[in-house]
């Protein structure tokens, strides 16, 4: 019988999956990296999957595929490393698939109109906006939603803070779009390329799910990046003032 998804242990879905998804992740990019030893990543990747399937969240696994996806030119540049990922993919969800509760997140995962969470979601994604109509500039306020969240950290902020909050996010999505970039042109450092990976896949989960004020991987993400980059324009500076 399928474990209930707000029943494993009573642990939030959510949080279970988001530190399975990231443990994927940053493993993998370790991995490609030269960093970790396939037997590590493989670990991660059945232990993850696994976690993932029992919680069955929709939102950490979309995360996972779609910063895959954006860092594929990095993580899958070695033909060798791109043979082996794929196909340790591949014989864990085969293995997984045997397993009552895989099909029970499937069915979970492709009936999304017949989903009550989905009807829920849509209702409150009309409650955000309305507040956002009704007060676009600053907002309804902080904790306008005390007892939920609208899913969606776009209608979050603009019914929370209106434009003025709004604005915040605009600047912090122009940012992460230029480190992004960054870390495929001048700076490939592996714990830059984690930290902006964790970034990325923290906010494609709040588009979808959660909400920015307990995702705690998203500021890990965010402090990573600052970190490094401020000791990477130290070091260049450095360098520049001993020639």
């Amino acid at each position: 019988m399928p474990v209930g998804r707000f029943f494993f242990y009573g642990a939030h879905p959510i949080p279970v999956s988001m530190v399975a998804a990231n443990a994927i992740m940053l493993t993998l990019i370790l991995y490609t990296q030269k960093q970790v030893k396939l037997t590590t990543f493989a670990l991660s990747v059945i232990a993850g999957l696994g976690v993932i399937i029992i919680s069955s969240s929709k939102g950490p696994l979309l995360g996972l595929v779609i910063t895959i996806v954006l860092f594929a030119p990095i993580i899958f540049s070695n033909l060798k490393v791109f043979i082996t990922t794929v196909s340790l993919f591949l014989i864990t969800q085969i293995y997984l698939s045997s397993y009552e509760q895989y099909n029970a997140f499937i069915v979970r995962l492709l009936n999304t109109s017949a989903d009550q969470s989905t009807s829920i979601r849509l209702n409150i994604y009309n409650e955000a906006s309305n507040a956002f109509s009704n007060n676009p500039i600053i907002g309804e306020g902080v904790g306008f939603f005390s007892d939920y969240y609208p899913h969606n950290v776009v209608l979050e902020f603009l019914s929370e803070g209106g434009l003025l909050l709004g604005s915040f996010l605009i600047v912090f999505l122009v940012w992460l779009v230029w480190t992004f970039f960054r870390s495929f042109n001048s700076i490939r450092n592996p714990l830059f390329v984690c930290g902006i990976a964790l970034t990325i896949l923290s906010f494609c989960v709040l588009m979808v799910s959660f909400t920015y004020t307990d995702l705690k991987f998203l500021y890990l993400g965010v402090g990573v990046s600052l970190q490094f980059l401020t000791l990477y324009e130290k070091s260049k500076s450095d360098y520049k003032n001993s020639l």
